[in-house]
């Protein structure tokens, strides 16, 4: 096998003269070239014979993706592939997103009917995250409950916040990082006085700031 740095790998080998040529009027019996040919006998071993190994990245999104649209579509839930029961569903609830001249972020409003022929609304926003997730993703919402449960929240919209708003970095940390930034010079080394153009690195500088900047001449006093 050489040597490469692609996910696509070339496999070589050797056989005889006579060896080439049955492959030939193989290849040419399936009516396809013989490096199709060799792709084909390369996944048949594959397919016979392959151990388990690590799932890659690429199939375990693909897979993930696959699963948890087919957990949303299961049962009894309404599926718009399914078109001829398209006729036997009825909405049960539809979120709105409220918006008037005046305001700057629209209102979530909850419509479902009310059981006696007219609707109802609601504003909860646990209720319309609730039946979101029970949608789009029903493990997420099973997790999102039982972290809810852990950490003895009362929303579970205040505990996604709360799952998010941990993973960013504190004030104080965002600030350690600007002050560590703005006294960075990359243009000298340790003890050099820097250009007198340049005294600290901005985010905004262009050009060619790579070389270090060459220690100053000093002139002496005869």
């Amino acid at each position: 096998m050489n040597q490469q740095t692609s996910k696509v790998q070339v496999v070589t080998t050797k056989v005889t003269a006579d060896t080439k040529e049955k492959l030939n009027r193989l290849a040419a019996r399936f009516g396809i070239s013989r490096y199709q040919l060799f792709q084909l006998f390369a996944l048949v071993c594959v397919r016979l014979w392959d151990a388990p190994s690590s799932l890659t990245d690429e199939h375990r999104v693909m897979l993930e993706e696959f699963l948890h649209t087919l957990a949303a579509t299961q049962g009894e839930s309404f599926n718009p592939l399914t078109i001829l029961t398209r006729q036997q569903h009825q909405v049960a609830s539809a979120i709105l997103f409220v918006r008037t001249p005046a305001a700057g972020e629209p209102q979530l409003l909850a419509i479902s009917p009310d059981g006696k022929g007219g609707w109802r609304e609601d504003y909860n926003l646990d209720t319309m995250l609730t039946h979101f997730l029970a949608s789009a993703d029903p493990r997420l919402l099973h997790t999102l409950q039982a972290e809810m449960k852990n950490r003895q929240q009362i929303s579970i919209v205040g505990t996604l916040r709360e799952i998010v708003q941990q993973q960013q970095p504190s004030a104080e940390e965002v600030m350690q990082a600007d002050i560590a930034e703005l006294f960075s010079d990359i243009c000298t080394r340790f003890g050099e006085r820097p250009a007198e153009d340049v005294f600290y690195k901005r985010k905004l500088n262009s050009g060619d700031y790579t070389t270090h900047t060459q220690p100053r001449k000093k002139h002496v006093r005869a």
